[in-house]
Order: structure tokens, then C-alpha cells, then sequence
């Protein structure tokens, strides 16, 4: 038989002798958490500060974690205190199927991956547990808020780079996903960028994240104490 997604949860939160952990009527009442999924060596969020500062002045608590260098009891327990998880495409985000009913995550999506369907198991990791899935596609636009590892594409794809590396550059920095046509080009290259996110833009989100908190979600699916 097929095991739901918050028998499972429970079940996981039980073995690592977390079900005392607070409710959610008792997290309601305390001041949000935004939990930032950091990362350490590729795909990184280059000004990530910025993200936590604009956190800090919209009245949440913040905190910043490294999954990959997390053991698995406190990654479990940093996400069940967690009002809204925001991280750049990665595994760390699966982290969404232990966040509480009636919170957000927040994924960033790398410049050119809008649209290439990375977006799909994360939200529906993330509202399989009744919470809110949000989505910020890094711009276009700004040339200058990405930071390629070419040395994937040298090293795995020499041919992409045959008409040489500024010729690519500039058409991958034109034209996205569209410049890159094979898909495992695509997930070596694209996937991996470092990352600047707009600002404001992402105020906007997190505001519209937090503010979800507020909303009573239709099914209490999640870990229940």
C-alpha cells in the first residue's frame, strides 16, 4: 500500500525522536522563521545577505543552513521550525516535505531554467504538505546576476564550446535555455550558475510568502503534535 506523504513525515519525525517539537498552533504564535538553504560550492546565491537582511526587515527571524553539511536530525528539525524555506534550485530544497501545513517555500530559479520543468517535483514535494510553493525566476535582463562555471561545459561538452567561448557566452546570456539545445548541456551548464536575485523582486515574494502564513490552508496534511 502507498504510504502518505504525512504518514511518512510522521513516521521520520518519530524515529529521530522529534514529535515533541512545537505545534503549529504554538509556532502561529511566535514570529516567522525564514530558513535560507545555503550553499557552498556551486549554485551559489552570490548576495545572499541582501536576501536575509530583507528577511530581517520584514519581521522574521532568519536563519542560514548547509544541508550537505548538516546531519539529517537537525536538517529534519531546522525545517519543522521553518515558516518559509528559500533556496536556489537544489536536493536541499527537498527538505519542503518536512515544513509544516500552511508554510511556503520559495525556490529560485536559475537565469535561463524558467520553464524546463525544475520547477515540478519541488512543487509538489511542497504542496503535497500543504504548503505554498512560490517560484523566482531569475531575469534575463541582467547580464550582470550570474556567474557561469564555463569549466562544466569545457570539461564534459568541448563541442558546445567548438565556435568558442565568447560566442556562446553571448548567446547563452541572450537567449537562456533556448542557446543550450541539449538537455544535458542545459543541466550542466545553466543549472549550475551562481546567482545575483533582484532585490525588490524578491521582497515582493517573501512579503506574499509571509503573509500566506496567515491564510487557514484547506488540509492540515502535515505533522501534527
Amino acid at each position: 500500500a502507498r504510504v502518505s506523504p504525512s504518514v511518512w513525515v510522521n513516521r521520520v519525525v518519530n524515529a529521530l525522536d522529534l514529535e515533541n517539537y512545537p505545534s503549529n498552533e504554538v509556532l502561529k504564535t511566535r514570529d516567522p522563521v525564514v530558513t535560507f538553504v545555503s550553499r557552498w560550492d556551486k549554485r551559489i546565491i552570490l548576495n545572499e545577505p541582501e536576501l536575509i537582511s530583507v528577511a530581517k526587515s520584514l519581521g522574521a527571524s532568519t536563519r542560514r543552513v548547509i544541508y550537505e553539511r548538516t546531519p539529517i536530525e537537525h536538517q529534519v528539525a531546522s525545517t519543522l521550525e521553518t515558516s518559509v524555506l528559500v533556496g536556489i534550485h537544489g536536493s536541499g530544497l527537498l527538505n519542503s516535505m518536512f515544513l509544516r501545513s500552511g508554510t511556503a517555500e520559495i525556490q529560485i530559479s536559475p537565469y535561463g531554467m524558467e520553464g524546463v520543468g525544475i520547477e515540478d517535483v519541488y512543487r509538489t514535494n511542497t504542496e503535497l504538505v500543504g504548503a505554498k510553493y512560490y517560484q523566482l525566476n531569475n531575469p534575463r535582463e541582467h547580464r550582470n546576476s550570474t556567474v557561469m562555471h564555463w569549466h562544466f561545459a569545457h570539461d564534459l561538452f568541448p563541442q558546445f564550446l567548438s565556435r568558442g567561448v565568447d560566442v556562446v557566452k553571448e548567446e547563452v546570456y541572450t537567449k537562456g535555455s533556448a542557446a543550450v539545445p541539449h538537455d544535458g548541456w542545459r543541466r550542466v551548464l545553466l543549472i549550475q550558475q551562481d546567482s545575483v536575485v533582484d532585490v525588490e523582486s524578491f521582497r515582493d515574494m517573501l512579503k506574499e510568502a509571509l503573509y500566506s502564513l496567515h491564510e487557514v490552508p484547506d488540509d492540515d496534511t502535515k505533522v501534527t503534535n
